[in-house]
């Protein structure tokens, strides 16, 4: 597996990518958009430096978005067909959804779920037909989570209960304590608010992913609802544990949803937007001030924008522009990066 360097295919020296990789994480996002396009959505590939055991942040994307990456040479994927049986004598009919498939059959054994809307859940749901009893995948989450996976998707109406086929596990992560999710990376789970639907209050998770070899972690958000707009805090916990392990420079990079530029509160639906973003940043902030250190060494990784099939003017680049002024007429020093699908980001 290589990464990319502005959409092109960059092949690097074996001993940078090897098993003694000095990077803790490795983040390659095989969607990011917030809807309404059904194309491209959540899912962020996640492992550490050597890219080998990696664990789907969400699964809004997957065997297609693998496909169109691998097709469009934004991924490059080293794998072993020899243990493989095809149907029929040579080779596949379509051999990039091949190369698809038995990548993700050797790589992404997990599927770490923020909340169960269809953006972020329907390739790991469509796609599970294919898993079998052979080679499950473990859906992981909060216990509100699987609990509605198991009620809602997997329940023989909606989707087949694969669970009881042996096709997938379903595992509950506790918010008291790390859970391994590979052999190198274990998770810590905190619930957020996502906002409220006809009277009912709507939860999603954030995910502290530490590096147990490294002793470095990464935050990573499902949908998220501004703490100032939500009916209780909840961001405020995760943003205590992330400031003492900023101000120890042990975390380094966010990735969070930043949906739409500046919209009013009641149109938001349980999301961010710019001046939302930076406020809870400033809430950070100032825990990692009390600690005597700074957030200058912060990159925030933005993903989840919505898109509209009559705007005129790409919401991207609003949002940029209003996260930078925002953020400097407050002096907050971190820096914003819309993730991109298809490149890599390796960071410690």
């Amino acid at each position: 597996m290589h990464p990319t360097v502005e959409g092109k295919a960059e092949k690097p020296s074996r001993k940078r990518y090897s098993e003694t990789s000095h990077e803790s994480f490795t983040l390659y996002s095989l969607g990011t958009n917030g809807g309404p396009l059904e194309s491209g959505c959540s899912a962020h590939l996640l492992s550490d430096g050597t890219f080998k055991e990696i664990v789907s942040i969400d699964g809004g994307g997957h065997l297609s978005a693998l496909a169109e990456l691998i097709e469009k040479k934004l991924l490059t994927v080293d794998i072993d067909e020899q243990n493989f049986q095809f149907a029929g004598e040579g080779t596949p009919l379509n051999s990039i959804y091949a190369k698809a498939w038995l990548f993700s059959e050797q790589r992404i054994k997990t599927f770490l779920i923020s909340h169960c809307h269809l953006d972020h859940i329907y390739a790991c749901v469509i796609n599970s037909a294919m898993f079998g009893p052979q080679n499950p995948r473990t859906i992981v989450g909060l216990e509100y989570v699987i609990d509605t996976l198991k009620k809602h998707i997997f329940n023989n109406q909606v989707w087949p209960a694969l669970d009881k086929a042996g096709f997938i596990n379903f595992k509950i992560i506790n918010e008291a304590t790390y859970t391994n999710i590979t052999s190198t990376l274990s998770v810590l789970p905190f619930p957020v608010n996502h906002g409220s639907s006809f009277g009912h209050e709507l939860k999603s998770s954030a995910f502290l992913i530490r590096n147990m070899l490294s002793d470095r972690y990464f935050v990573a958000f499902g949908d998220v609802e501004p703490d100032r707009v939500a009916s209780d805090s909840l961001n405020i916990y995760i943003w205590r544990v992330c400031a003492e392990l900023i101000a120890k420079k042990k975390l380094s990079h966010i990735l969070i949803e930043c949906s739409t530029p500046d919209i009013s509160d009641a149109l938001l639906f349980g999301h961010f937007c710019p001046r939302h973003l930076v406020d809870e940043l400033c809430s950070l902030r100032s825990f990692v001030n009390e600690l005597g250190e700074s957030m200058d060494n912060v990159t925030v990784l933005i993903t989840h924008l919505k898109s509209h099939p009559l705007e005129v003017i790409d919401p991207e680049v609003v949002i940029v522009e209003q996260l930078e002024a925002l953020s400097k007429a407050c002096s907050l020093p971190v820096k914003f990066k819309i993730v991109k699908r298809g490149q890599f980001y390796r960071f410690s």
